[in-house]
């Protein structure tokens, strides 16, 4: 059981390189949006956590919609 939860800790990926991003103010940061909101984010990595500030978070580039992918087969 204990291996089990192990495996299951939220911690747990941070072990394989990513990192875990929350606002300063409380609450895990799932979205892009949430991040320019919040403006003061903490990044939770293996080895400890580092503060940080969102800047530049404006509407991000559009981008024109590309015609039809061709087929394959023909």
């Amino acid at each position: 059981l204990a291996r089990l939860l192990d495996q299951l800790h939220p911690d747990r990926p941070l072990t394989r390189g990513y990192a875990r991003v929350s606002a300063r103010a409380g609450g895990t940061v799932t979205s892009r949006a949430a991040a320019a909101a919040a403006k003061a984010l903490t990044l939770h990595f293996a080895d400890g956590a580092i503060d940080a500030r969102v800047e530049g978070a404006g509407k991000p580039a559009y981008s024109p919609p590309k015609g039809p992918q061709p087929s394959l087969f023909d």
